[in-house]
C-alpha cells in the first residue's frame, strides 16, 4: 500500500515484545486500511455505518520543555503522520474511543501507536481526557513497544477536534516530557468524541 505503511524488519525480540509489536501493526494497518475503505467505497453497508463514530487523525506538530536532548540535538517538533480514532460508546458527557497511527516522532523515526482513550466533556466545547496503550518507536525504546498513559485535553468545532496531548517524563522511557497536538476530522456530520 505505498511507502507509508511499510514497516521494515527489527532486531530479534522477546516474544512478548514481538506479540505485542504484531498486534500493534496490525492494528494498525487495520485503522488506516477501514479509514481508506469508508472513503472509497460505496456499499449499503459502509453507506450505512455510522462515519460521526469514525475519525481521520492528521498528526502535526510537538513541543519539548527541554529544547535539546542529552546529546546537544535538537528535537523534531514537525511530525507528519496519519491514523484513525473510532469512539465505541457514548453516555453523557463521557466518550470512551480507541486510536492508532503513524507518524514521525521526535527523532525524525517512524513511531505507531494504538490506545484506548476516555474523554469528558468539561463544557462546550472543551474536553479533558486519559489515553493508555502501546507505544512503539525505536528512537525511544531500542528494546520495543512500551505501554504508556497520557492526558490530553480537546477543543471541538463542528467536524474537527483539536487535541494536545502531554507526553509526561517517564523513567527510562521518555526523560523529554513533552506535548503533542494532531487534528481528529470526523468523517460523518457529528464532531468526533462528542
Amino acid at each position: 500500500m505505498g511507502r507509508l505503511l511499510h514497516f521494515p524488519p527489527h532486531p530479534p525480540l522477546g516474544l512478548r515484545r514481538v506479540t505485542i509489536y504484531i498486534v500493534l501493526v496490525l492494528t494498525t494497518r487495520l485503522c488506516l486500511g477501514l479509514a481508506l475503505l469508508i472513503l472509497t467505497a460505496d456499499t449499503a453497508a459502509v453507506r450505512a455505518f455510522d462515519y460521526s463514530r469514525l475519525g481521520l487523525n492528521l498528526y502535526g506538530l510537538s513541543y519539548h520543555l527541554d529544547r535539546r536532548d542529552q546529546d546537544g540535538g535538537r528535537f523534531n517538533e514537525f511530525n507528519p503522520g496519519g491514523g484513525a480514532t473510532f469512539t465505541f460508546h457514548e453516555r453523557g458527557k463521557s466518550h470512551y474511543s480507541v486510536e492508532g497511527g503513524i507518524f514521525v516522532d521526535s527523532y525524525r523515526k517512524r513511531a505507531t501507536y494504538l490506545v484506548l482513550g476516555y474523554e469528558y466533556d468539561l463544557f462546550k466545547p472543551v474536553g479533558i481526557g486519559m489515553v493508555l496503550g502501546v507505544y512503539d518507536s525505536r528512537a525511544v525504546s531500542p528494546d520495543g513497544p512500551v505501554v504508556a498513559a497520557a492526558p490530553f485535553a480537546a477543543i471541538h468545532y463542528r467536524r474537527f477536534c483539536l487535541r494536545v496531548v502531554h507526553l509526561p517524563e517517564f523513567p527510562g522511557i521518555n526523560p523529554y516530557p513533552s506535548f503533542a497536538s494532531y487534528l481528529i476530522i470526523a468523517l460523518g456530520s457529528r464532531p468526533p468524541a462528542k
